[in-house]
């Protein structure tokens, strides 16, 4: 398992998420479940648009949790499905890897229960050991619920930070008044709207429009559009460690 699983994210995210953990990799194999039967009957009724929604969440999601293996096969899945012109080969590759990505997927599940076998709670900060700090407030805007819950463990744990988290911009817009934020979080492929119309929609947006934005994606900065990045205040890259999360919000908000 040891190309299969990075452990040194596995163990971090282990220790960050500590009590929630469990209920973290519970959500986790749901939506893996939910996502690799998608991907199963759009390779089968050539839906290569539901293919690429459900490998997408799915790399992202094994990445955040460590579990590299499963990762790149979707990745590698993702990426032959968003083409314009997809090839018979293209529905070779995407039919191997999705083999290879059901055999990855048996090795984590087989991985996950040696592991909460003999998983231990570990003890979470709360507001009573941080009475004196002023929070900043972290809008986090990515349709993937395993990576909100594994930010907001990162950031929960560091205790100087307030985090909501939102499936898409329109649900975080509607919110805003009630939570305005000091950062935004900002998943740069969302489901329902590119990564370009929601950083201009951030930026035209009287409320958002001062409030610095991280994008934060598993594409590789120099595939994302210069002007994009030239109207965020920050890049960071899937997966990532709390460390690096928190340099990137901190350096962003100074």
């Amino acid at each position: 398992m040891s190309e299969e699983v990075n452990t040194d994210i596995f163990e971090t995210t282990k220790d960050v998420m500590g009590g929630k953990f469990e209920e973290l990799i519970s959500r986790f194999l749901s939506n893996s479940d939910s996502y690799i039967h998608t991907i199963q009957n759009g390779l089968e009724n050539s839906n290569f648009k539901a293919v690429k929604d459900a490998a997408h969440p799915l790399k992202s999601s094994c990445a955040m949790i460590g579990f590299m293996g499963m990762s790149e096969h979707a990745k590698l899945i993702e990426a032959c499905a968003k083409k314009d012109d997809i090839s018979q080969d293209d529905i070779d590759t995407m039919q191997a890897s999705f083999v290879s990505l059901m055999q990855s997927y048996e090795g984590v599940k087989l991985y996950i229960d040696y592991v909460l076998i003999s998983a231990d709670d570990t003890d979470q900060l709360n507001d009573e050991n941080i009475p004196n700090i002023k929070k900043l407030k972290v809008l986090h805007i990515d349709d993937d619920v395993v990576v909100c819950k594994v930010t907001k463990g990162f950031l929960d744990r560091n205790g100087a930070y307030h985090v909501q988290s939102y499936a898409d911009l329109k649900q975080a817009i509607s919110n805003i008044s009630s939570f305005l934020p000091d950062v935004i979080l900002l998943d740069y492929n969302l489901k329902d709207v590119s990564g370009e119309e929601s950083v201009d929609f951030l930026r035209s947006y009287t409320k958002t429009k001062d409030v610095p934005v991280i994008l934060v994606t598993g594409v590789d900065e120099k595939n994302i559009d210069q002007g994009v990045l030239q109207n965020v205040s920050g890049y960071l890259h899937k997966p990532y460690r709390a460390e690096n999360l928190i340099n990137k919000i901190q350096a962003v908000v100074s």
